[in-house]
């Protein structure tokens, strides 16, 4: 019995589905889980990458989804996980509010108190601030995010 041609474009069109379905696990396995804790900032606890990087929330995002994308990730970096986040033991950082939403390219990006959380390409080293308080080109408005998770709102704006 050979193939007809509609056979083969119903199993071309399976595999096309699979693959298509497998990318954005495979895209989540290679990322590391995330431990968030929080750093003394401009007398405001702040949270903290592990590496002592200030954690930002866009005012521009809504219902726990990020709206940063295109050209906005080149200044914003989302903050992303394979699939587990940790609060750092000590910190004052609730377990209970983290949380993850899916990015357009399948990745989880992590939440905190249903905020998406970015670090700034700004913040070179441990406890800097540059993007606190700014609006950037694409009008989002960054601001640190204190343990508790709300925004910390501080005048003036460090960078950008």
């Amino acid at each position: 019995m050979r193939p007809t041609r509609r056979r083969i474009y119903r199993f071309a069109l399976a595999v096309a589905m699979l693959l298509l379905a497998a990318v954005p696990a495979t895209a989540i396995a290679g990322l590391p889980n995330v431990v968030i804790g929080a750093g003394n900032l401009q007398g405001h606890l702040v949270l903290q990458n592990a590496r002592g990087l200030t954690i930002y929330m866009s005012g521009r995002d809504q219902n726990g989804r990020s709206s940063c994308y295109g050209y906005c990730v080149n200044s914003w970096t989302p903050v992303l996980t394979g699939s587990s986040v940790f609060a750092r033991s000590g910190s004052g950082v609730s377990q209970k509010l983290f949380g993850t939403t899916r990015r357009r390219s399948g990745k989880l990006q992590v939440t905190y108190n249903g905020h998406p959380l970015y670090t700034s390409t700004m913040d070179n080293r441990r406890g800097d601030d540059n993007g606190e308080g700014c609006i950037d080109s694409t009008g989002h408005y960054w601001w640190m995010l204190g343990r508790r998770g709300n925004p910390v709102r501080l005048p003036g704006c460090q960078g950008y």
